[in-house]
């Protein structure tokens, strides 16, 4: 009777060493995927959505700028024009109509960098209340995109 219990505890020790190995293992891969998701394609910082016209997201790559924009605004707006680190884009998005709390992409390829190049670049925005025809600028220090390019996917 002794053998047969000395054989379970055996057991259960091995089973308990595969359990602590298959534990350490997986913590290692999820830290190892969770640490590619946050610096991969890029890493960037936003503080842009709370503006009248806001930047919901972007992405840069070496190819182009995608940024969705969104009217924080109480009517709707037409967006006329993006500057984007000094230069105004050239998107065939652009006017674009966007209703209250409406968002939309637009696509530039008149904004990019290469494969990991690190940016800070101020954003101005402008467009026009459309009930009031009142034209209007997003512009001030703080409104920047942040971040690494990209590659293209």
């Amino acid at each position: 009777m002794s053998k047969r219990a000395q054989t379970s505890v055996e057991y259960l020790i091995i089973l308990a060493v595969v359990l602590i190995v298959v534990t350490i293992v997986a913590s290692i891969l999820n830290v190892a995927s969770s640490s590619s998701a946050t610096s991969a394609p890029f890493s960037r910082q936003m503080e842009l959505v709370g503006k009248d016209i806001g930047i919901e997201d972007y992405l840069v790559t070496d190819t182009g700028t995608n940024i969705t924009l969104v009217n924080n605004e109480v009517s709707p707006v037409q967006v006329t024009a993006v500057k984007v680190g000094g230069t105004w884009v050239a998107s065939s998005e652009l006017p674009v109509r966007l209703g209250v709390h409406d968002s939309n992409m637009i696509y530039t390829t008149s904004h990019n960098y290469a494969i990991g190049t690190t940016y800070r670049d101020l954003v101005v925005i402008n467009y026009t209340i459309i009930s009031t025809s009142e034209k209007r600028q997003v512009s001030d220090d703080s409104f920047f995109i942040i971040g690494v390019s990209a590659g293209t996917e």
